[in-house]
């Protein structure tokens, strides 16, 4: 389990004062909230990116603070919205690279490739793909990582439809794997219908936490976003969207 405990953590616009949560196992877990409230700042001290001024964060029992990087790759993988670019890494070399830390055996390069609908760039220089191409990248490695924790940054922004479409369909796959997956998103529709599990933040703190289905509602949107939202429910499910 990933566990936040009184987590204060300083930045030069904000500051994170005081957070606890808990992770829910072998679910979808979502972090929205407008840009700036600290979304991206929590994912990053789960994984030991920034360090905490106060309080810990736990994984498994285990202040991630004092965790080295490859033992905290063993548990967490992350898939980061913007994608560094290794220079003449091919796709292949990509996600074979993210296997290092590997304690269990798990898919392999091929069915990674296969399952995400890139096998056919497998050769191809990673710096030469479009965002959208190189998005799909890390999550094949993050398959070929095989952690029981998997980090998302914002993983639908700025996707063509069939590459969003796509990235839906390995989230799903990594639920029915068992995985604990946690996303940061700015996508009330998204947070509502596919998480298990939601924190919604403002200015460096929660408002609320729990089953989305519970705790989304026209009210709790103004609370964090400051605007009026309506709903609408159909065959299709229910969706929100912004009202004068």
């Amino acid at each position: 389990m990933i566990e936040a405990e009184r987590v204060s953590i300083d930045r030069k616009t904000f500051r994170i004062n005081g957070l606890s949560f808990s992770i829910v196992e072998n679910a979808v877990n979502g972090i929205g909230g407008l840009n700036g409230s600290g979304k991206t700042t929590i994912l990053k001290a789960m994984y030991g990116f920034l360090k905490p001024s106060e309080g810990a964060i736990y994984i498994d029992g285990k202040d991630v603070s004092t965790m080295s990087p490859k033992q905290i790759a063993a548990l967490v993988s992350v898939v980061h919205q913007e994608q560094p670019v290794p220079m003449n890494f091919t796709v292949r070399d990509i996600v074979s690279l993210s296997g290092y830390s590997r304690r269990s055996p798990g898919p392999s390069v091929d069915e990674c490739l296969e399952v995400c609908g890139i096998a056919h760039l497998s050769q191809r220089e990673f710096s030469t793909l479009s965002g959208g191409e190189k998005r799909i990248v890390m999550f094949a490695a993050a398959m070929y990582q095989n952690t029981k924790y998997i980090l998302l940054d914002e993983p639908m922004t700025f996707l063509d439809i069939d590459k969003a479409v796509k990235v839906m369909s390995i989230i799903r796959r990594f639920r029915e794997e068992g995985k604990t997956i946690v996303i940061v998103s700015h996508d009330i529709n998204f947070l509502y219908n596919e998480c298990d599990n939601v924190i919604l933040m403002r200015s460096g703190e929660i408002l609320y936490q729990g089953d989305p289905k519970k705790i989304i509602n026209e009210s709790t949107l103004y609370d964090v976003f400051s605007v009026k939202f309506g709903r609408y429910e159909s065959a299709e499910g229910v969706r929100f969207y912004p009202s004068a």
